[in-house]
């Protein structure tokens, strides 16, 4: 409607700033989502497995920045057009050109979206044990190969790790690895317990 009524919209400057001040980005409060679905008897690693987290966190962060835009939105007449433009145009294509093909809808076996993920999930599920058990083990896997990684790259040696998940240095990745697996270890165990 804007583009209809203001024809040179689209020919404005790239760098015209949208209409709401800075987004802090949402952060999800309380467990990680990994951890909600194992207390709902979902296997820990195939949650894990099917990136659920990566997609419900992108969502939610999209969302959030929606409504934060829509609630500082200054009343009609205030805003200038090619700020209201392209602030509508950065929220617009965010969600149909990042959120919705690859956040939601990815069919990807690399990087399957948040419905393929759910229907991965539940297969998953209901071939394999989802017991606490099989967690734990899982998790003790990775933590080994995480301290593994680390105790090697001290030495000087660099471990095999795909460059492309993992950036920076091989040494804190690998730390930072062995730490989040302990947590996760730590937080199984004291489920298993009060189970």
């Amino acid at each position: 409607a804007l583009e209809a009524t203001y024809a040179n919209l689209r020919s404005g400057a790239d760098d015209d700033d949208v209409w709401w001040p800075p987004f802090a980005g949402y952060t999800l409060e309380g467990e990680p989502l990994e951890a909600r679905l194992r207390r709902c008897g979902y296997a820990f690693r195939h949650v894990s497995e099917t990136y659920l987290s990566t997609h419900v966190e992108a969502i939610l962060d999209q969302l959030a920045l929606t409504l934060y835009a829509l609630s500082t939105l200054p009343p009609a007449g205030v805003t200038p057009i090619r700020t209201l433009y392209q602030g509508l145009y950065e929220l617009s294509s965010s969600l149909q050109g990042d959120i919705t093909p690859h956040h939601i809808r990815s069919a990807s076996a690399q990087h399957p979206g948040l419905l393929a993920g759910i229907n991965r999930l539940r297969a998953l599920d209901a071939q394999g044990d989802t017991g606490i058990e099989s967690d734990l083990a899982w998790a003790q896997a990775q933590y080994t190969y995480a301290r593994n990684a680390y105790m090697q790259t001290g030495q000087g040696h660099a471990p095999r790790i795909n460059a492309g998940a993992h950036t920076g240095d091989a040494h804190t990745w690998a730390a930072q690895a062995a730490n989040e697996w302990r947590t996760v270890i730590g937080f199984l165990d004291r489920l298993r317990v009060s189970a």
